[in-house]
């Protein structure tokens, strides 16, 4: 591996072996992705030089992490932990919307498609396995960062184990990290981790999420999505985004206390794995050079509708020179202020 020793932003994620069957029934197997290498492409792609924060097991190819370094990636962050650990993950689309994580050989056959062997014993966990992975081994995840990781000037933590995330959050921003971005897995966006919720979006940049998972926190709390955002500021975070459920994204900007709609760019979604993602990522890049949130989340929506139209992390590469400038003037027009 090489051993460049400046990055200017780190993302902190989980990696994945990725089996995809898009929205047109071609599949794509052996991807490696995962909300990592979704975020942290989006994020070299507009902002620049970006360090990887992850764990593999010591099953894992070291030929495709470094390969990742041919993508101008830094991947001194990502550690190997002594033991193996299956990253498998599957996602089929009949559609632009449903999303299928459940029984491939099934969704393969229905596809006339092979089912490829590392899939014929699949059991999809919804509590997400490596989630506990990354408490437990914390010790090597988070005190073992590469020193100059805490010389970036930005980070995104993706969704993990929350305690991680409190941990790993404080560790950077004792660093030189002025600009964190969070967004909190799925399994802490309930009321009885309320107070955790508080702590990680304590003095962050942005915490991101979707309505869904927005609601269930607040759960008999209130019904309104605009108090709920403003009371996820009130923690000290300075903008709160959440991806609405009938599409586009509202978020509550705490400096000027205003509100705002960005809509979606109405792209063809061939395949929405690491949506999210790239739209946190660019995000982080966008706010880290302006600390203007309606332009970042108007920038982060346009890579998002690009992300949704290829398939694989580094798919938004590929687009055209300008295109999501382009999208941008058209959202522009599309902003619903409140």
């Amino acid at each position: 591996m090489t051993s460049r020793r400046f990055v200017k932003f780190v993302v902190a994620g989980q990696l994945r072996n990725e089996y995809i069957i898009d929205t047109t029934g071609k599949a794509f197997n052996n991807l490696l992705g995962g909300s990592l290498l979704y975020t942290a492409a989006a994020v070299n792609r507009w902002g620049g030089q970006t360090g990887l924060l992850g764990m593999i097991g010591q099953n894992f190819p070291l030929e495709q992490v470094e390969a990742l370094e041919e993508m101008e990636l830094d991947v001194r962050g990502i550690k190997i932990i002594p033991e193996i650990v299956n990253l498998t993950a599957f996602y089929a689309y009949p559609n632009g919307k449903t999303c299928l994580r459940e029984n491939p050989v099934a969704v393969y056959a229905a596809n006339t498609l092979t089912v490829p062997k590392e899939l014929l014993d699949y059991s999809y966990d919804d509590d997400d396995p490596m989630r506990a992975k990354y408490l437990l081994n914390s010790r090597i995840f988070i005190d073992d960062i590469p020193l100059d990781y805490l010389d970036s000037s930005a980070a995104h933590i993706c969704p993990l184990e929350i305690t991680c995330q409190i941990q790993l959050g404080t560790l950077l921003q004792k660093g030189a990290v002025r600009t964190l971005s969070v967004q909190p897995h799925h399994s802490s966006m309930i009321p009885a981790c309320f107070d955790e919720i508080a702590i990680l979006s304590k003095d962050t940049a942005a915490f991101i999420t979707n309505e869904m998972e927005l609601r269930q926190l607040f759960q008999n709390r209130t019904d309104d999505l605009w108090e709920m955002l403003s009371g996820i500021c009130n923690y000290g975070c300075h903008t709160a985004i959440v991806k609405n459920s009938t599409g586009g994204f509202s978020f509550f900007d705490r400096n000027t206390s205003k509100r705002y709609r960005v809509a979606e760019y109405p792209s063809q979604r061939v395949d929405p794995t690491g949506e999210m993602d790239v739209f946190c990522g660019a995000f982080l890049a966008a706010y880290h050079d302006n600390y203007d949130p309606l332009y970042s989340v108007t920038l982060a929506s346009a890579a998002a509708s690009i992300k949704v139209e290829g398939t694989g992390p580094f798919s938004i590469n590929a687009s055209l020179p300008g295109l999501d400038h382009a999208r941008m003037a058209v959202l522009r027009d599309m902003v619903t202020r409140y």
